[in-house]
């Protein structure tokens, strides 16, 4: 397998999942997971593993285009490769991957989008944290949000590049809110860029003016929501997406079928909802037997 960087605490959460499960579920078997920094040392660490024989091979792309000559010589080598979280458009129709697993991205955006216009009651301006250009992750929580919002009263004024990054974030929200002073809310497409925000926001002077939207779910992301610096947070279930991957590739090197296509959950959730779901209050949450022990996790400061 080979993730994007390490460095983003979702991410990482992907490869401990990977490593945990296969440790338990099938201790014989070599499972190796690798971070990248880059298209390009994901292209070259994925085509070492390519020539080292590996039976099955796990890819989170970089860019959806730059990782098709590795896709092709995985084919070429009979290598089944599969997507996590990072889609590439038509690589499972045309047999270039054995299957995707991951989230339906622009469902999820969606979801934030109409999520945000309750909690703001229907108005009000709104800007997007966008993750790395070209990512197609990115590109669908976007176009997501969007739909979320049309037809509502939220003013989109501002959306632009924040590059997956909590420094960057902080610098693009800090020159969002310069530029329009009555933002109401940012949506960050990571919790990462949304750490930025509510940093941007706070020293604004606007910490109770603007309302901070992540996406990810990671620990410090649901710790973040959960004790209300950030607001809202869409969570992804990313152990789930991990120990998928490690069950489909371990059954198809054994000769078994797969479903091409598997979603996991997905939830937009209000500060006072995950309270609720941590308390056992609210119980009709998709994965809310996975996310509770998260939240316990997060509130006790263990991320």
């Amino acid at each position: 397998m080979v993730l994007n960087t390490f460095t983003n605490p979702a991410i990482k959460s992907i490869g401990d999942a990977i490593t945990q499960s296969a440790k338990s579920k099938y201790p014989k078997s070599q499972f190796q997971v690798q971070g990248s920094d880059n298209l390009q040392d994901q292209l070259a660490k994925a085509q070492t593993m390519i020539a080292s024989g590996v039976q099955a091979l796990g890819l989170e792309p970089w860019d959806a285009g730059g990782i098709t000559p590795v896709l092709q010589q995985a084919k070429a080598a009979k290598i089944p490769v599969f997507l996590i979280v990072d889609d590439v458009p038509g690589a499972v129709e045309k047999g270039l991957a054995a299957g995707y697993i991951g989230v339906d991205e622009t469902a999820g955006g969606k979801l934030v989008g109409q999520a945000l216009s309750k909690e703001l009651g229907g108005k009000g301006e709104v800007a997007i944290l966008e993750g790395a250009a070209g990512d197609a992750a990115a590109n669908q929580r976007t176009a997501g949000f969007k739909s979320g919002i049309q037809g509502t009263g939220l003013d989109l004024v501002a959306s632009a590049d924040a590059g997956w990054a909590r420094d960057k974030g902080l610098a693009v929200a800090t020159d969002i809110l310069t530029a329009h002073p009555d933002l109401d809310a940012i949506f960050a497409e990571n919790d990462e860029m949304a750490f930025g925000a509510a940093s941007a926001a706070k020293a604004a002077g606007k910490q109770d003016q603007v309302v901070i939207a992540g996406y990810n779910g990671t620990c410090t992301g649901l710790q973040a929501t959960l004790k209300g610096q950030f607001q809202m947070d869409g969570i992804l279930y990313l152990d789930l997406v991990g120990t998928k991957f490690v069950d489909d590739a371990v059954k198809t090197i054994e000769g078994g079928k797969v479903s091409p296509r598997n979603l996991t959950p997905f939830s937009a959730l209000t500060t006072q909802q995950l309270q609720d779901v941590r308390t056992g209050k609210l119980t009709s949450v998709p994965g809310v037997a996975d996310l509770r022990p998260r939240l316990e996790t997060a509130w006790s400061g263990k991320c």
